[in-house]
């Protein structure tokens, strides 16, 4: 992402917040006191997915998420895509067996449930104006 992309984005996230989050000189940039409210610490790391899902809906920063995994918050408003315009790379969900033999019947079954249940909420993001029609292609 180009910075400006990134300057925009964060500018339009202080707006929606109602507070300045950095303090911004032609050689400097750093965390407001609001933004050290907002953004207690910029180097938060986890290995655990629901870890950095619970975080955000706290309100103890923001993160890059698959839709899929933040779909219940982003649906019910406690957490908001704050770079609407950011395309990410779309990716495959991945059903992995050891074998052959291991893909009986039931094994499909959970693909193809899998399959149905992630359309769904796909399409419930696409109708709430969360994500672009453009992901089902």
């Amino acid at each position: 992402m180009r910075s400006a992309t990134a300057s925009a984005a964060l500018k339009r996230v202080e707006k929606t917040l109602g507070v300045e989050l950095f303090i911004r000189t032609t050689r400097h940039l750093r965390l407001s006191s609001a933004g050290e409210r907002y953004i207690p610490c910029g180097n938060r790391a986890s290995n655990d997915g629901d870890l950095v899902s619970r975080w955000c809906v706290a309100g103890k920063g923001m993160a890059v998420k698959a839709c899929l995994d933040m779909a219940a918050d982003l649906l019910s408003g406690n957490v908001v895509n704050v770079m609407p315009e950011f395309k990410p790379t779309p990716t495959e969900l991945w059903l992995i067996c050891p074998s052959r033999q291991s893909i009986t019947p039931a094994v499909r079954l959970l693909r193809d449930t899998f399959r149905e249940k992630s359309r769904a909420i796909l399409n419930q993001l696409i109708a709430n104006d969360i994500l672009k029609d453009s992901v089902l292609t």
